[in-house]
């Protein structure tokens, strides 16, 4: 895993990680998922805090192996083609974090019904999120909209994660 940026390493320090951290990884992570490297280094881990961020607000992380408690994750998949994996929480346990096999990193609210990218790689997302950086909601194709951060979002609006 490459090293994490300057404007998140103390919060990840603090919350116990190291560059040589290594922690077992669950079956249910194939080895070649970018999932088995982020949970390997990052596993069991809480980082950072809720508050105040810089475009709303930044939230914590509580890298985590274990399945989602959402189920999302194949639906979208199927969308995106691609696999997803859960690596955590997010916000107080109100959101969830998911890799891709692209190493792309989305959240799904356990509040209501949207599915955002936090970035389209892995250390820029989990700066996003601990920074309180905005994500790109997605809208499912059985949906008509979608709401996040209090604003609705429509279909072909320049807003959104095209995929």
């Amino acid at each position: 895993m490459i090293p994490p940026p300057a404007s998140i390493r103390e919060l990840l320090r603090r919350a116990g990680w190291s560059s040589d951290r290594q922690v077992p990884v669950s079956a249910r992570v194939p080895c070649e998922h970018p999932a088995q490297a982020v949970l390997a280094s990052l596993g069991g881990l809480r980082v950072g805090s809720v508050g105040p961020g810089q475009e709303c607000g930044a939230g914590d992380i509580a890298f985590r192996d274990a399945d989602s408690e959402l189920g999302v994750e194949d639906e979208w998949a199927s969308c995106l083609s691609t696999r997803l994996i859960c690596i955590g929480g997010e916000h107080n346990e109100h959101g969830e974090l998911f890799i891709d096999s692209k190493g792309r990193v989305f959240g799904a609210s356990v509040i209501h019904e949207v599915f955002y990218l936090h970035g389209l790689s892995f250390w820029p997302a989990i700066e996003n999120v601990l920074l309180g950086r905005r994500a790109k909601p997605l809208i499912h194709p059985t949906q008509e909209h979608v709401t996040l951060y209090g604003e609705r979002y429509d279909h072909g609006d320049p807003r959104l994660f095209s995929y």
